[in-house]
């Protein structure tokens, strides 16, 4: 897995992004896709062992395209500047909990967990499984292992939401709308090619409680 390989294409595709830079490196392109996958590969191994519903999942059904949709954008760039992949029960248009892993140039790469965009009826359902179980939420986000290792943030409502009365002890869970969980890493920690992946895996195991906690209200989704 040689991620010092997927650093350098991305940094040239930053500086060349046109689609005739990219047909001309069509190779590096595939060779760099191909480290990417590797390690989406490996970290799906890893995590089936502790979460068995990730199971079958393959690194086609996590990893995000490389083109953008430009249809509506300002930015006409052609391709993104970085790789995603997002493993979660169904692969990467699932809604629920599950770990992303996302590789950037110029010490911009993270790893993120929990839950973001939701619709509006399953963010209803989440709310009402923390304000009857806010308790189990609240003590995981306040571990002392997690909170060393990871940012916990997202958007919020100013005031509770439709069908919730304010006066609960965990309002402030329920008023958010996204529930966003990152480690950032420098270039210099994403080159470690040899202990990278394990550090990575280390971390989703930090947060699975947390993703456990969203995916038990989720179940039916």
């Amino acid at each position: 897995m040689n991620t010092k390989l997927i650093l350098d294409f991305l940094i040239e595709l930053s500086r060349n992004n046109n689609v005739d830079w990219m047909h001309a490196h069509k190779s590096l392109c595939d060779e760099a896709r191909g480290e990417f996958n590797e390690i989406v590969q490996e970290l799906i191994n890893r995590l089936t062992l502790i979460d068995k519903s990730l199971l079958g999942l393959s690194p086609k059904e996590c990893v995000f395209r490389l083109p953008r949709d430009t249809r509506f954008s300002l930015d006409k760039q052609p391709y993104k500047n970085h790789f995603g992949a997002y493993i979660a029960p169904g692969g990467k248009k699932s809604i629920k909990a599950g770990y992303y892993l996302h590789i950037q140039p110029g010490d911009q790469s993270l790893i993120a967990a929990g839950l973001h965009c939701l619709p509006n009826d399953a963010l209803k359902v989440v709310r009402q499984e923390i304000e009857s179980e806010g308790e189990t939420l609240d003590r995981l986000l306040k571990d002392k292992k997690f909170k060393e290792n990871f940012l916990f943030e997202g958007d919020s409502l100013k005031t509770m939401p439709r069908d919730f009365k304010a006066g609960g002890k965990f309002d402030k869970y329920v008023k958010m709308k996204n529930f966003d969980i990152f480690k950032s890493y420098d270039d210099s920690a994403v080159i470690q090619s040899g202990t990278y992946v394990d550090e990575v895996f280390e971390k989703f195991q930090l947060v699975k409680p947390i993703n456990d906690f969203f995916n038990e209200a989720l179940y039916n989704y």
